[in-house]
């Protein structure tokens, strides 16, 4: 217990950078290509010649983003820990979890989608199985096997913001905008899933929908950093006491 309480603030501190770190990447995002070729020669070396080095650095981009929003994720589970243990816990195994999910879609977007776009371009002997298999993954399609596993982990955050409600909710006026915009998230995320299945929203609207609905986490983010700032003082305090003038 006495390990916990002299590591919380180091882990509020980092939560609280985080949060930097999240909403530097997320406009840098805005300004950096993630579009995958379209599975044809001519589409591939167009792409290779010409958006591939952003495309890499886009990419790169969300894997910081990821482990940001992983980090502060993994703080606010820190910070109901005290009043919910149970609820805590569960925060940061989904938060393990959707960072793994997370982790595995980015790696298939930095490898598979660059050595396949290679393959279909030059033509050679796999070229027709690199086109089955940009064509598999499916980057730009909901239910391709990238988008697939984004939105797995996207899931997770829903689940996420669900179980922080209700104990951040109990806290200071900043856990509690940071606690409205995460249970909105989780909400509005499984009403976009309900509303896929019958048929009230079109597949092609499934990105733009589900990126409106992320920007609530930065909105949750900014908020936590209220939270997490007075809940890190201890770590740049003196540790002797003041000095007399």
């Amino acid at each position: 217990m006495m390990a916990c309480k002299n590591i919380s603030p180091a882990i509020f501190d980092l939560g609280y950078k985080a949060v930097f770190v999240l909403l530097i990447s997320g406009v840098i995002s805005l300004a950096l290509p993630l579009e995958a070729p379209v599975p044809t020669q001519s589409a591939a070396e167009l792409w290779l010649n010409t958006k591939a080095g952003g495309y890499l650095f886009g990419w790169l981009n969300q894997v910081i983003l990821m482990f940001a929003c992983s980090v502060i994720l993994l703080a606010a589970g820190l910070s109901i820990y005290s009043s919910a243990p149970l609820r805590a816990g569960a925060v940061w195994v989904f938060t393990l979890m959707a960072t793994l999910a997370f982790l595995i879609s980015k790696f298939l977007s930095l490898w598979s989608v660059p050595l396949t776009a290679k393959a279909i371009a030059a033509e050679n002997a796999v070229a027709g199985s690199a086109q089955s298999i940009l064509t598999t993954l499916g980057p730009s399609e909901a239910f391709g096997l990238l988008s697939s596993i984004d939105y797995l982990g996207f899931w997770l955050y829903g689940l996420i913001g669900l179980l922080l409600f209700r104990p951040l909710f109990r806290q200071s006026l900043s856990a509690k905008i940071a606690a409205v915009a995460l249970l909105l998230y989780g909400i509005l995320f499984h009403l976009v899933y309900v509303a896929v299945m019958i048929d009230l929203l079109g597949q092609s609207d499934v990105p733009g929908v589900v990126f409106l609905n992320t920007l609530l986490v930065p909105i949750a983010a900014i908020a936590l950093l209220f939270r997490f700032r007075g809940s890190r003082v201890d770590t740049i305090q003196p540790a002797s006491g003041s000095v007399a003038s």
